[in-house]
C-alpha cells in the first residue's frame, strides 16, 4: 500500500491544515473509506474524524453506510461523555462544599478547558480524574465510601502505595479516582506545585473547576502516552498534545526540554518521537525544537489502514503493535511474565512473525515523507 491514503486521513484530520479543503477532497479519493472508519475507529479518534470533515464540508466524502457507521459511534462515545461530565458536575460540587481543593487533570481537564483547547474533548473519556492535596485523599475516599460509592475494580488491583487509592464508582456509574500525584515518578507536593502554578480556573456546567495550565497539560498527556509504551501512539493520545499545540496557548518549551533531558516521567528519546507526531496533527507552524521526529506517523497510519482493510483476528492485534514498536526502534512484543510455556512461546513466535510481517511491507510503504512520491 502506498502511502496516499494515509497521506490523506492525515491531512483530514490535521487541526490546521496546510492545504485547501479541495485538496483534502482530491486526496479522499484514493482512500478506502471503509478502511480509514475502521483504522479511526481503532485509535479512537472517531469524533475527531467527524468533526474535521464537518469542518472542511466533506460529509459528502464518506459513503453513507460508513459515515452512518461513524456517527453511531460518535454518539455513543458523546453519551457516555456526558455521563463522565455529570459524574464530574457531582464530585466536583461535593468537594467544593466540603472545602477540599482540587484540579481536574487529564480528561476532566482537557473536557472542561475544551472552549480553550480545540478539539480537546474530540475523543471517548472513561472516568473522572482529580488531583487532590495529599492529605485530603484519604478522608475524601473514605467520605466517597461512606455515601455507597462502590469499587470500579476489585481493591487488590490498585497496589498499595499507588498514586491514587482503588477507584469509586459514582452514582451515575462512572469510575472516579483522586489523585494524590500525577504519576508514579512526581512526589504529591511536586504534582499539586505543576498543576497549581499558573494553572486556569474555569467554571463548567456551572461550577467552578481549575485545571492545570497549557504546558503541564500537555507534560502530563505526553507522559501518560509514553509511559503506555506503544499504545501511547494512538490518534486519541497524540490528540492530547495537538489540541493544545494547535490552540496557540503559550507554551514553556524551554521546561519541556529540561524535564525531557532529565529523563523525567518519560523516556526522552519517545517523549520527543511522541511531540512530533502531535506537532503534525497540529499543524503549522513547525515542529518545535523539543520534538526531534523519530516515528514516522504517516507510514504507521499506512500500515494501520493495510492491517484493518483486512477485518479482525487474534493475530491482527500483533500486527498493530509490532508495527509501532518497529516504527520506535524498540524490541518485539515481551512475553507475559507468569504465564505457562506454550503461551509465552507463542506469543514470543507471533510477536517475530508479525515483525517479519511489517518489515516485509514497509519495503514497498514508500519513502519518508519529502523524499519522493509513494
Amino acid at each position: 500500500m502506498s502511502r496516499h491514503p494515509a497521506r490523506a486521513l492525515a491531512a483530514t484530520l490535521r487541526l490546521r491544515p496546510a492545504g485547501s479543503a479541495a485538496s483534502v477532497r482530491d486526496a479522499w479519493r484514493a482512500l478506502d473509506a471503509r478502511a480509514a472508519a475502521a483504522a479511526v475507529a481503532w485509535e479512537g479518534g472517531t469524533q475527531w474524524l467527524l468533526r474535521r470533515l464537518a469542518a472542511l464540508g466533506l460529509e459528502d466524502a464518506v459513503p453513507e453506510a460508513v459515515g452512518a457507521a461513524l456517527r453511531a459511534r460518535a454518539s455513543a462515545e458523546r453519551a457516555h461523555g456526558l455521563l463522565v461530565d455529570a459524574e464530574a458536575d457531582g464530585v466536583l460540587r461535593l468537594l467544593n462544599e466540603r472545602g477540599v481543593p482540587c484540579v481536574a487533570i487529564k480528561g476532566t481537564a482537557r473536557r472542561a478547558a475544551a472552549a480553550r483547547y480545540p478539539f480537546a474533548d474530540a475523543r471517548d473519556t472513561l472516568d473522572v480524574d482529580l488531583l487532590l492535596p495529599a492529605a485530603r485523599v484519604e478522608e475524601t475516599w473514605n467520605d466517597l465510601r461512606s455515601r455507597g460509592w462502590d469499587y470500579v475494580t476489585e481493591p487488590s488491583a490498585t497496589p498499595a502505595g499507588h498514586y491514587h487509592p482503588p477507584p469509586l464508582k459514582g452514582p451515575n456509574g462512572i469510575g472516579v479516582e483522586l489523585h494524590r500525584s500525577t504519576g508514579p515518578g512526581v512526589a504529591p507536593a511536586e504534582a499539586w506545585r505543576r498543576a497549581t502554578r499558573a494553572g486556569e480556573d474555569l467554571v463548567w456546567h456551572g461550577v467552578p473547576v481549575r485545571v492545570p495550565n497549557a504546558t503541564e497539560l500537555l507534560w502530563h498527556g505526553l507522559a501518560h502516552a509514553v509511559q503506555m509504551g506503544p499504545a501511547g501512539f494512538r490518534l486519541r493520545y497524540f490528540l492530547d498534545g495537538a489540541s493544545i499545540m494547535a490552540s496557540g496557548a503559550a507554551l514553556d518549551w524551554e521546561l519541556v526540554a529540561s524535564r525531557l533531558a532529565a529523563g523525567d516521567e518519560a523516556d526522552p528519546r519517545l517523549a520527543r518521537a511522541w511531540l512530533a507526531a502531535a506537532a503534525d496533527l497540529a499543524g503549522p507552524p513547525p515542529v518545535p525544537a523539543a520534538a526531534d521526529g523519530g516515528f514516522d506517523l504517516e507510514r504507521a497510519l499506512a500500515w494501520r489502514l493495510r492491517v484493518l482493510a483486512g477485518g479482525d483476528g487474534a493475530f491482527r492485534e500483533r500486527l498493530l503493535e509490532e508495527g509501532t514498536r518497529a516504527e520506535l526502534g524498540v524490541g518485539t512484543t515481551p512475553v507475559v511474565a507468569g504465564t505457562g510455556p506454550f503461551r509465552q512461546a507463542r506469543r514470543w513466535v507471533a510477536g517475530r512473525v508479525a515483525r517479519a510481517a511489517y518489515r516485509a511491507w514497509r519495503t514497498t510503504a514508500g519513502p519518508p515523507p519529502g523524499e519522493g512520491a509513494a
